[in-house]
């Protein structure tokens, strides 16, 4: 059960790192802030270039990287085991399908594909299925973080940029 409490906290540690380069007159700690009491949906894509069914789920995922919510952390992986098929998929990598085959592991499927989309390490689905990925990602949404990061960014007179965390929880 550890594990999936640290998806979220690792959900959050990037949604951080991500803001806290943003640009130093902004106020990455406040955007952050305003979401700091929901959940995080960390929406993995397991696809390749040599699968014709991937472009529908590669597009859903799309949809839910254009909506620039900092709680959402689409990830898409190319796994490889399709390069054998003569389609060398130029961004796959075994580790990829290694990461997949923990998930399958973890979560007790014995079967892993192209396609397969894992939230928050916990739930699998078909990944062009809309409505599945929206009650899982409310789902995650709802729930409450067990680490609370808020992340500030300021820039200096002498145009240096200090960075800094608070954590609680």
């Amino acid at each position: 059960m550890k594990k999936l409490t640290i998806v979220p906290l690792i959900g959050m540690l990037f949604i951080g790192a991500c803001l806290s380069f943003c640009s130093a007159k902004k106020s990455p700690a406040k955007a952050l802030a305003a979401n700091a009491s929901q959940g995080v949906a960390v929406m993995e894509l397991f696809t390749s270039q040599g699968c014709s069914s991937c472009p529908s789920a590669d597009e859903l995922l799309g949809k839910y990287a254009a909506q620039n919510n900092p709680n959402i952390i689409p990830l898409s992986f190319h796994v490889d085991y399709w390069n054998r098929l003569g389609w060398k998929d130029s961004f796959s990598d075994a580790a990829f399908y290694q990461r997949q085959r923990n998930y399958a592991n973890q979560i007790e499927n014995r079967s892993v594909y192209t396609l397969q989309l894992v939230v928050n390490g916990a739930t699998d689905m078909v990944g062009s299925d809309a409505k599945k990925l929206q009650r899982a990602a409310t789902t995650a949404l709802g729930e409450q973080p067990p680490v609370t990061l808020l992340f500030s960014s300021r820039e200096t007179k002498n145009d240096d940029i200090v960075r800094g965390y608070h954590s609680a929880g």
